[in-house]
């Protein structure tokens, strides 16, 4: 528990809360620019296991704004990538790499996590995660950005797109 000491410490978090996380999966869709950030910051927090979902391939326009890849991962899938990296970060976390294209046949592949982030920057695909979440019960957070402007909105309960 060392690693997680300021946690520990922090009132809101404390060892309940790391507890909590430790036990905790997050499905991520979309290992971009927010979800790759996403993504590291949680796996530094301790959170138990990651499922990573993304179709594309980590090019060099990517490497200015989606931290977790560098020019060696060029030509790579980003939930392959960003599988290897997170290990590195932090062996505690378990990380399951899905590097498939999310569509109505296959949206189970998004499980049974705690959360859903949906970070992905295609409109279906955020509808479909959306109806998932709303289906199934699970809480989801969805993020984008568009050149310097920002949003986040989270659906939990009845409301949806």
């Amino acid at each position: 528990m060392e690693r997680y000491h300021s946690h520990l410490l922090y009132k809101n978090i404390g060892p309940e809360g790391q507890k909590k996380l430790s036990s905790s999966t997050i499905t991520i869709v979309g290992i971009g620019a927010i979800g790759s950030i996403a993504a590291e910051v949680l796996s530094r927090a301790g959170v138990g296991k990651l499922i990573l979902i993304d179709r594309d391939y980590v090019e060099l326009s990517n490497l200015q704004r989606q931290f977790l890849y560098t020019e060696k991962d060029i030509g790579k899938a980003k939930a392959n990538a960003a599988y290897k990296r997170l290990r590195d970060i932090n062996h505690n976390t378990k990380v399951v790499s899905k590097p498939i294209s999310l569509y109505y046949k296959n949206v189970q592949e998004i499980g049974s996590p705690n959360i859903i982030l949906c970070c992905t920057d295609n409109i279906l695909s955020r509808l479909l995660i959306n109806d998932y979440s709303l289906k199934n019960n699970i809480p989801c957070i969805i993020g984008g950005a568009v050149a310097d402007k920002g949003f986040m909105y989270v659906v939990e309960g009845r409301p949806c797109f």
